[in-house]
C-alpha cells in the first residue's frame, strides 16, 4: 500500500568509527557510570553491530537509559524504534511519548517525526491489514502534522517545509490551517503539554477522521469493535468527501480485505480521491491503469496520473514515473529523465527510488557509471530492509564492485534478503554455503537454502538442488 512519505528518522544515520575491543569496553564503562552520551553511543554500537554482535534490543535498553536522563537524541531514536518495532514491541503510545519529549526540547528531527506520524497515520504491525488501515486513518491528524512540521522547519529542518506545504495543499482546509497556527503560537508561548502528559486519543467520528481536541473519545481498537463498524466509519468519511477515506476504501476493495474484492470499485474510489488532488490515490490510480486492473489498460493514462502525483512531491509517484521513462512505456524512453525522477524519490528516503537509482548508477544508464554511487544508494535502501537492495549490496561485496571485496559482508546481506523470503538471496546464500565463501562450508545449509528458493520456483535453485541431491 502506498504511503505519504517515509518516516524520516534513521537510527544513528551518521557513520560511526569502527570500535576496537578496548574502545568498546571503555564506552560501556562510561555508559554504566551514567554518561548519557556514552549510553547513546553504546546503543548505536549495539544497533549497528559495531564492536559487538548486533543486538537491537540491547540497543533499545541503552537508549532508554539515556532517554530517561532527558537526552533528546536518545528520546528521538527510542521513539523511532517504537514506530518500527525494532528492539522493542511496536507501540503508538510509546512512540508519541518519547518523540514528544524530544520535540518539546526543540529537537528538529523529533518534531519532523511527529509530523510524519500524524500526517500518514500509525501502521500497527500487530493487527491484520484491515485494522491496520482503520488504525492509520484514526491516528491521522493534519492539524498536529502541520504544527510539528512548522516547528521543525523553524529549527532548520528543510524537508519539513516541503512536507508542510504538501499536506496544506492536498489535505487541509483553511480552518484546519488556522487551528494549527494557533497551536503553534501556544506552543511557542509555553502553553504546551508537559513531558509527562499522555498522548492524545483520536475521535472516532466526523468526516475527517481526525482529532483536534485532546479530550476526545478513546480510539476504536480490534478489541472494542468489529470490522463492520470500522468499515462503516471509513465509508461514511469517504462518502462525505474525505479524500483519505476514499483512498483507503480503494485500497480495501483492491485487496478484498473486509469486503469482496472488486477492482472496479477500487478504481472508482481512487478516482474520487485523485480528483481532489490526493497524491497517493493519483499514484495508485496510475498503477491500476498500468496493469489493467479494474479499468482498460492504458500506459499513457498511467503516466498521466503518476505525473500528477509526482508533481506534488509524492515519492512513490516519482519513482513510478521514473520506471515508465526507463522502460519507454506510455512515454518516450528517456533514461536521463528516469534518473531525475528516481533521484527525487530517493532523496526523500523512498527505498524503491534509492534502489532504482543504484541500479542506474551500476549500469551507467542515464547517468555516468559509478559503482561506488550504486553501493551508496543500495545501502540506503538496504538499511530500510528493502530485500532487492540487500541482495544487490551483497553482490557488490562478493565481487568487490564499488567496495572492498568482503565475502563475509556479502553473506550478511544475502542472509538479510533471504530471511525476507527473497528467492535470489536464498539461492546466493546457498551458493556461499556450498562453496564455503565468507562462511563455514555446509552442504546441509546449502541444500536448505536452495530448497527455500526452489519452493518459489527459482530456476537456478531448482537445478542446483537437483544436482546436489544426486551426488
Amino acid at each position: 500500500m502506498a504511503m505519504m512519505m517515509p518516516h524520516p528518522t534513521e537510527i544513528w544515520k551518521a557513520p560511526m568509527e569502527k570500535l576496537t575491543p578496548r574502545a568498546f569496553d571503555q564506552l560501556r564503562k562510561d555508559a554504566e557510570q551514567g554518561n548519557v552520551q556514552a549510553q547513546f553511543a553504546l546503543a548505536g554500537a549495539y544497533y549497528n553491530g559495531n564492536g559487538v554482535a548486533r543486538d537491537s534490543a540491547e540497543g533499545a535498553r541503552w537508549l532508554l537509559r539515556a532517554a530517561e536522563q532527558g537526552y533528546a537524541p536518545a528520546q528521538c531514536d527510542l521513539g523511532a524504534m517504537y514506530i518500527k518495532g525494532v528492539g522493542v514491541e511496536q507501540s503508538y503510545q510509546d512512540a508519541l511519548k518519547w518523540l514528544r519529549k524530544a520535540a518539546e526540547q526543540g529537537d528538529a528531527l523529533a518534531q519532523h517525526s511527529l509530523g510524519s506520524i500524524f500526517a500518514k497515520g500509525f501502521r500497527d504491525k500487530s493487527v491484520g491489514f484491515f485494522y491496520r488501515v482503520v488504525f492509520a486513518s484514526l491516528t491521522r491528524d493534519y492539524v498536529e502534522a502541520y504544527k510539528w512540521f512548522t516547528l521543525a522547519a523553524k529549527n532548520g529542518h528543510e524537508q519539513s517545509l516541503k512536507d508542510r506545504a504538501f499536506i496544506a495543499k492536498v489535505w487541509m482546509k483553511d480552518s484546519q490551517i488556522a487551528r494549527a497556527e494557533q497551536l503553534i503560537r501556544e506552543f511557542e508561548q509555553g502553553i504546551k503539554f508537559g513531558p509527562d502528559s499522555s498522548p492524545p486519543q483520536p475521535q472516532t467520528s466526523g468526516a475527517d477522521l481526525l482529532y483536534t481536541d485532546r479530550q476526545s473519545s478513546p480510539i476504536v481498537t480490534k478489541d472494542q469493535t468489529s470490522e463492520e463498524i470500522g468499515l462503516r466509519n471509513l465509508r461514511k468519511a469517504a462518502e462525505q468527501g474525505d479524500a483519505a477515506g476514499q483512498f483507503e476504501m480503494g485500497v480495501i476493495y483492491g485487496f478484498g480485505r473486509g469486503v469482496e474484492k472488486n477492482e472496479r470499485e477500487s478504481v472508482a474510489w481512487y478516482r474520487k480521491a485523485a480528483a481532489q488532488g490526493y497524491a497517493p490515490a493519483q499514484s495508485n490510480l496510475g498503477g491500476m491503469y498500468e496493469n489493467g486492473r479494474g479499468v482498460d489498460k492504458s500506459e499513457r493514462e498511467a503516466v498521466a496520473w503518476y505525473r500528477k502525483a509526482a508533481a506534488q512531491g509524492y515519492a512513490p509517484g516519482q519513482c513510478n514515473l521514473g520506471v515508465m521513462y526507463e522502460s519507454g512505456r506510455g512515454v518516450e524512453k528517456n533514461e536521463r529523465e528516469s534518473v531525475a525522477w528516481f533521484r527525487k524519490a530517493a532523496e526523500q528516503g523512498y527505498a524503491f527510488g534509492q534502489f532504482n537509482l543504484g541500479v542506474m548508477y551500476a549500469n551507467g544508464s542515464g547517468v555516468e557509471k559509478s559503482e561506488r554511487m550504486a553501493v551508496a544508494w543500495y545501502r540506503k535502501a538496504a538499511d530500510q530492509s528493502f530485500a532487492a537492495a540487500q541482495f544487490n549490496l551483497g553482490g557488490m561485496y562478493a565481487t568487490g564492485r564499488g567496495v572492498d571485496q568482503d565475502e563475509r559482508e556479502a553473506v550478511t546481506w544475502y542472509r538479510k534478503a533471504a530471511d525476507q523470503g527473497f528467492a535470489p538471496g536464498q539461492f546466493n546464500l546457498g551458493v556461499m554455503y556450498e562453496n564455503g565463501s565468507g562462511i563455514e562450508k555446509s552442504k546441509r545449509e546449502a541444500v536448505a537454502w536452495y530448497r527455500k528458493a526452489a519452493e518459489q520456483n527459482y530456476p537456478q535453485a531448482l537445478g542446483r538442488l537437483q544436482a546436489m541431491t544426486l551426488t
